[in-house]
């Protein structure tokens, strides 16, 4: 397994995004994006509480009941962002997205609470694995406007749903396979705003070294027009088995 990661502020004023990948050869396979949101600094705050509380939590669970330990890793980290807007006037409101991954030999878990993406690229068809808890996403589904009208829509950045927002959040829970070669990429909306499917899936086709593929795609993001935070990780399997 490689993998490979970015982060860029955009044409904002601090990065609020947070993100996890394994620090030793030893860690385990978590991979985590998280975008957040509230006054000042608060976002910043609630996207790294996050990570470092799933991080924590999920590097000392010794079950193989995966599904259940990314479950409670993301209910966890949502009571503890918000314990910590609960307890300081300055944080009250701050929430964050959160997707992640838990990588299992030829499979692996997803899970995400927001509109921070999960796609999975087999070397042919790019596929979004999690679901946007948006306003838009809502729309869409619902039938109400078009693909087209959801990328311009001017209430593209509501979230319904968010971590540290309510006492409780469940996050929807994604398994999937995937074979070798096959690259997860998990993103910040941000990055998802500024390139469309095609454009992500060509520089994935194209752009083998995973470093050079996280600096052109926040390029063109860039060159885009994005003005969020963008934050990526690519993560590629190269064929090693990861068992606990």
């Amino acid at each position: 397994m490689k993998f490979a990661y970015s982060t860029d502020i955009g044409k904002r004023a601090a990065n609020e995004d947070s993100l996890y990948v394994p620090q030793t050869e030893y860690a385990k396979p978590l991979f985590l994006v998280a975008d957040g949101m509230g006054g000042h600094k608060a976002g910043a705050i609630a996207s790294r509480l996050a990570a470092e509380t799933v991080a924590d939590y999920i590097q000392n669970y010794d079950s193989f009941d995966l599904e259940t330990m990314v479950k409670v890793a993301s209910a966890y980290a949502n009571a503890q962002v918000y314990k910590k807007a609960m307890s300081n006037k300055a944080l009250a409101g701050m929430g964050t997205t959160l997707s992640f991954v838990y990588i299992d030999g030829n499979r692996y878990v997803a899970a995400n609470v927001g509109d921070s993406r999960i796609y999975h690229f087999n070397g042919t068809t790019l596929t979004q694995i999690t679901k946007d808890h948006s306003y838009v996403a809502a729309l869409l589904l619902a039938g109400e406007i078009t693909a087209e009208e959801a990328n311009s829509h001017p209430n593209r950045n509501l979230i319904t749903r968010a971590i540290g927002i309510q006492p409780k959040e469940q996050a929807d829970v994604f398994e999937n396979e995937w074979r070798v070669d096959d690259i997860l990429l998990l993103c910040t909306d941000g990055l998802c705003r500024g390139l469309t499917d095609d454009e992500i899936k060509h520089v994935l086709k194209t752009t083998y070294d995973l470093d050079a593929a996280c600096e052109q795609l926040i390029h063109m993001a860039r060159r885009n027009g994005a003005s969020d935070n963008i934050t990526l990780i690519l993560v590629k399997n190269e064929g090693e088995q990861q068992n606990d």
